[in-house]
């Protein structure tokens, strides 16, 4: 995988071919404003994690987080090409404990579930919580996530942020692999809202769409408050 650069002509193209990733990037500038704290779970090669970076500017920070050595390696790789001092990288998972994980590495993606002549791959784990407890971080206002089936393990390590913190959720719904797991979108949903959320399901390739959450790719979540 190779690193992406911020307002380059590769970076340009990536938005031209995919609706889906240009309505995730038109989301998260939406969601991210500047001076805010946002963490990108699941970060992949970088390109939500610049997009957040620069919504964030100068005073915000990010913290963005990769599991797979080789996608962590273009992540790192994407945001000093771009240039960004306020963006930390972690080769870790954020799950609902703090241990590692056996992820499934298959084609470009990753996940929990098992997938056919995929890698598997220990990968050190943390929760959301305990993570910004042991960095010191005092509030998260944006929290992004693609975790390819992980999403409700993600959100129970992060009970205590949710609580207090009420961050802007964009999140992308991996359908299968949670049916795989016994779960639904509509468990992810359920249990954000126990904190007060507002869930709208979305589709990123038309963002003005009303959809249902079975037929969604992503999910916002604003806190009512």
């Amino acid at each position: 995988m190779e690193a992406v650069i911020l307002r380059s002509s590769e970076f340009d193209r990536v938005l031209a071919d995919s609706a889906h990733v240009a309505g995730e990037v038109q989301m998260l500038r939406e969601i991210c404003k500047p001076g805010m704290v946002a963490m990108d779970v699941g970060a992949h090669g970088g390109i939500s994690t610049l997009v957040l970076a620069d919504a964030a500017g100068p005073e915000g920070s990010v913290w963005a987080f990769e599991p797979v050595p080789e996608y962590f390696d273009a992540l790192r790789m994407s945001v000093a090409g771009s240039g960004f001092g306020n963006t930390r990288t972690y080769r870790l998972a954020l799950s609902d404990h703090c241990c590692g994980v056996g992820l499934y590495k298959h084609g470009s993606g990753s996940g929990i579930v098992p997938a056919e002549e995929a890698e598997r791959l220990p990968v050190p784990a943390d929760t959301l919580d305990h993570f910004k407890e042991r960095h010191g971080i005092a509030r998260l206002d944006v929290l992004s996530a693609d975790c390819e089936g992980s999403e409700l393990d993600l959100f129970e390590g992060a009970a205590e942020t949710l609580r207090n913190d009420g961050p802007r959720i964009f999140c992308e719904i991996h359908h299968g692999y949670l049916a795989d797991l016994g779960l639904s979108a509509r468990d992810v949903a359920r249990y954000l809202t126990g904190f007060g959320y507002e869930v709208q399901p979305l589709r990123s390739e038309d963002l003005t769409a009303k959809v249902a959450l079975e037929d969604c790719t992503h999910i916002k979540a604003i806190r009512a408050d």
